[in-house]
């Protein structure tokens, strides 16, 4: 864990590490040059478990974390943030899965956001599989960064830290290097609370979406050294398919031309993995992604066409889109139920 000014919300991150069922493990905490009271709640811990390597100067998140993987000595390194909080049974259910699953080099898990107050706002679910994280990972961060455990003989072997060429988006630009040498997973359940923080998590929301997709140009050139994608078609593709801002697709133009690149990245995609169980159900859930971005954006020039084209290529689909409508109409009505309960104070 690495800490700049939080006092805030340290105590309570810090609390849930150390309070975890799983307590063999040594706590490293770099604090990167703190001018307020921040470290003051450590002199009240008396647990050998913590280590705090301090920075004389602040060097920012990125090097301060490499300072961390450096001074790690456990067979995993997990990643924590200062802001959020470890469920109780993260360590113990990642330690035994990674114990159970050798070929697994990085593992991650969903979250629960919250706000400052500490309010639930949303379940956010992370690609479980391996295959289809290294689909999300063409686009996208497919790992939360205070879920993440990854073997350290891995870093080790391959020599591999955050590179601090990236001040935003480091730890994509770190998976995304991992995931060439070894395989991922997502555990399917939260694993902490991650703090949703108006001031700081969209900050610098341009910045790291801008490093993002130039991580994800590098992804998808390992996977097609031939393509000729550019920075803003990779943008286009990363809206359609995980941004809620499909407004900035714009004309039917660009709506088609993002669409036609996404059926290209996918070709290559299912090329590369042909046979693989699991690849038409990450298909057929792309497409679902797709179809509430058009519905979203009134069905936008250009969008006809292509689902014209997906219903001659696999008539099957449209069942896939009746299952899934039937299951959002389903979620709407416990939802709509549960809010109910809740106003007249019953049991939901």
């Amino acid at each position: 864990m690495a800490v700049f000014n939080d006092p805030e919300f340290f105590p309570a991150a810090v609390q849930s590490i150390l309070s975890q069922s799983w307590g063999d493990f040594e706590f490293v905490i770099i604090d990167d040059a703190c001018t307020d009271s921040t470290m003051d709640f450590l002199d009240q811990i008396n647990d050998p478990r913590i280590r705090v390597i301090r920075n004389p100067l602040n060097q920012g998140l990125t090097r301060a974390l490499q300072k961390g993987v450096n001074f790690c000595r456990g067979s995993y390194l997990a990643r924590m943030d200062s802001d959020d909080v470890a469920l109780p049974d993260r360590l113990q259910e990642q330690v035994a899965f990674m114990e159970a699953h050798p070929d697994i080099g990085i593992l991650g898990g969903c979250c629960l956001q919250m706000n400052i107050h500490g309010k639930t706002l949303r379940y956010v679910r992370a690609p479980v599989s391996d295959l289809e994280i290294r689909w999300v990972s063409l686009l996208n961060n497919p790992f939360i960064h205070s879920t993440v455990v990854v073997r350290r003989s891995l870093l080790d072997r391959l020599e591999l830290n955050y590179d601090e060429k990236f001040t935003r988006s480091q730890d994509y630009d770190l998976w995304s290097r991992l995931l060439r040498h070894t395989c991922g997973a997502n555990l399917d359940r939260p694993l902490i609370y991650y703090r949703v923080r108006e001031g700081v998590t969209h900050a610098y929301r341009n910045q790291q979406l801008q490093l993002a997709h130039e991580i994800a140009l590098r992804n998808i050139g390992d996977l097609n050294p031939e393509a000729d994608f550019g920075l803003d078609e990779v943008t286009r593709i990363n809206t359609l398919l995980f941004q809620h801002r499909t407004y900035e697709l714009g004309s039917g133009e660009h709506w088609t031309k993002a669409l036609n690149r996404y059926e290209q990245l996918y070709e290559k995609f299912k090329s590369k993995h042909r046979g693989k169980k699991g690849l038409c159900g990450i298909r057929y859930h792309l497409d679902f992604q797709v179809l509430k971005s058009i519905r979203r954006c009134g069905f936008p020039s250009g969008s006809g066409r292509w689902l014209c084209k997906r219903l001659l290529k696999d008539p099957f689909w449209i069942l896939f889109l009746s299952r899934q409508f039937a299951s959002g109409v389903t979620r709407r009505i416990f939802r709509t139920e549960a809010r109910s309960r809740q106003a007249k104070n019953l049991p939901v």
